[in-house]
């Protein structure tokens, strides 16, 4: 029955898509015990979340101005379910999280076209903890990842075939993407570039025209949040404008501090893995706190000149944080400065086979038909500006590389059993 069920593309998603939700019931069963434990964010978008349902649209979380779309789901599911809203979006955040597969399942099909390769990677992003690890919490990674492979589906779809549904859908995912989490624009650049070069079934005038359509989707859709924040603060911004405190999160002291010294163990600042870098509760920093005070307008203007002051008078320490976390990116893992050793070494162990094999399918892929991936490589060069030059979390990398790597690994992984099951044959 089963393997009936996996010769069929559509019972297939079906089966995992319920597989998904049976499984992300059984952690939330196991592990649940309040939503807002596991983000320290979480109060910040409650609050933010019941002020809209008092008609107040003020997007701004004190250090910067968050983007509007969950806090908006929140409003709407308090509005519906009343008391119950937390209950609805867990239930949500679990069919999200499994509907997922069905772009999962997509994309690795537009990218191999090899039905074994669709079904190791929907199995890997069905039974993977970290990709589930936020459903029920008041989080924005569950909606992020399904936009963002929504998103990369129907752009890369574009770039193969270049048909306008395709366009006009990948500029509705890529604007809920951006409205989630503002730094997926830093993609925009090489998204400009790869359909000037790689959409070769149309003319350039028509690239052009594409590209106009793409963009003018999304600036329908966020010129509304950019006026609603320039009516309460006076500055223009379309999502989070959050980049100024995370840079000078990303380059102080305290910072640099967490990143080159290993704690003991015990002590409040870095209980169960956590440190106070974004909220400056625990460690007294003159700089922040002034700027804390003041207007929304300015404030992230501020934090741009105080992280880049810090860099000028400490240039080896920036060097240093920068090479930490380009190390920290590319090797499985928890942060090893956070955890005592054993658990670290559990958690390099555990994501070391996603990666290797993640790795080697990139390669392998590329040296196949680099034209073809060459959007996963823009992808990854984008985002990885983010995790070096500012915060490195785990959380970000898990929720922007390792479901990419789980493609690969699995190209990879079906490559290397192919080898091994013709060189059996061979010697049969």
């Amino acid at each position: 029955m089963i393997k009936e069920i996996f010769q069929n593309k559509k019972k297939s998603i079906i089966f995992f898509f319920l597989t998904g939700i049976l499984v992300r019931i059984v952690y939330y069963l196991v592990t649940y015990s309040d939503s807002y434990i596991l983000m320290p964010d979480s109060h910040s978008y409650d609050k933010i979340s019941i002020a809209l349902l008092s008609g107040d649209f003020n997007f701004d979380r004190d250090n910067f101005i968050a983007a509007p779309l969950l806090p908006f789901l929140l409003f709407v599911l308090k509005s519906i379910f009343a008391s119950n809203w937390i209950h609805a979006l867990i239930i949500l955040q679990i069919i999200v999280s499994s509907a997922t597969v069905y772009y999962v399942w997509q994309l690795s099909e537009l990218l191999f076209s090899n039905r074994r390769i669709s079904l190791i990677v929907s199995a890997f992003y069905t039974l993977y903890p970290p990709l589930f690890y936020f459903i029920h919490s008041i989080a924005q990674e569950t909606l992020f990842l399904f936009f963002l492979n929504a998103f990369a589906f129907y752009f890369v779809r574009y770039l193969y075939r270049s048909e306008r549904k395709d366009n006009i859908l990948a500029a509705l995912f890529f604007t809920a993407t951006y409205l989630t989490k503002s730094f997926i624009s830093l993609y925009v650049p090489f998204m400009v570039l790869l359909v000037l070069l790689q959409c070769r079934q149309i003319s350039i005038p028509k690239r052009m025209v594409s590209l106009v359509q793409f963009y003018l989707i999304v600036l329908v859709l966020v010129i509304p949040v950019g006026i609603n924040n320039y009516n309460h603060h006076k500055v223009f911004v379309t999502s989070s404008n959050g980049g100024g405190v995370v840079f000078f999160a990303a380059n102080c002291e305290l910072n640099y501090i967490d990143l080159t010294n290993t704690p003991s163990g015990g002590t409040k600042p870095y209980e169960y893995g956590k440190a106070p870098i974004m909220t400056f509760d625990f460690f007294p920093n003159p700089t922040y706190d002034s700027i804390m005070a003041l207007p929304v307008k300015v404030k992230q203007d501020a934090f741009w000149h105080a992280g880049f002051e810090w860099i000028k008078e400490n240039p080896g320490k920036f060097l240093k944080i920068r090479v930490l976390n380009f190390v920290r990116l590319i090797i499985p893992g928890n942060s090893w400065n956070r955890y005592p050793f054993r658990l670290w070494f559990a958690s390099f162990i555990f994501g070391l086979p996603l990666f290797l094999l993640g790795y080697t399918g990139l390669f392998l892929a590329i040296k196949e038909n680099w034209k073809k991936h060459l959007w996963i490589l823009a992808y990854l060069a984008s985002i990885s500006v983010m995790h070096i030059m500012f915060i490195f979390t785990n959380r970000y990398r898990t929720y922007t590389f390792d479901l990419f790597y789980g493609m690969y690994a699995a190209y990879a992984l079906d490559f290397l059993l192919t080898k091994l099951r013709k060189r059996r044959i061979a010697n049969s």
